[in-house]
C-alpha cells in the first residue's frame, strides 16, 4: 500500500498567497465563503506568518508580506453559489459582474 503524501483533507495544489493586510484578506475570505482556520503561526508582531483555510473541498495558504516576501498578484477562479454577496462584499474590488458564459458569471 502506497504511503499518503499530503495530509488527510488537502488538495494536490493550494494556492498560497502572500498579502499585504493578511487579516484583512482572512476576514473577506471568511465572510465570503464561509472558510474555517486549519492552522495559524502568527509573527511576535501580531501579523500572520502562515495561516492555512479551508474553503469548500479546497486548502488556501496565505501570509502577511514583508521585505523578505513581497505581496503578489494572482488572479483566482472561484465558483461560488451565489455573487450577490461577493459583489457586496468586494465592491472595491470588483466593479461590476460583466458577463455570462454559459452557466459561468464573470465579474472583473
Amino acid at each position: 500500500m502506497k504511503k499518503n503524501f499530503k495530509p488527510k483533507g488537502y488538495n494536490s495544489l493550494s494556492p498560497y498567497f502572500v498579502v499585504k493586510d493578511a487579516q484583512r484578506f482572512v476576514d473577506l475570505i471568511k465572510a465570503i465563503f464561509n472558510a474555517s482556520e486549519l492552522r495559524r503561526y502568527d509573527m511576535p508582531d501580531g501579523t500572520i506568518m502562515h495561516m492555512e483555510l479551508i474553503v469548500d473541498d479546497t486548502v488556501i495558504m496565505l501570509g502577511e508580506s514583508s521585505y523578505e516576501f513581497s505581496p503578489t498578484q494572482l488572479l483566482v477562479h472561484v465558483y461560488v453559489p451565489d455573487v450577490a454577496p461577493l459583489s457586496i462584499e468586494w465592491t472595491h474590488r470588483i466593479e461590476r459582474i460583466t458577463l455570462q458564459i454559459g452557466t459561468d458569471v464573470r465579474a472583473g
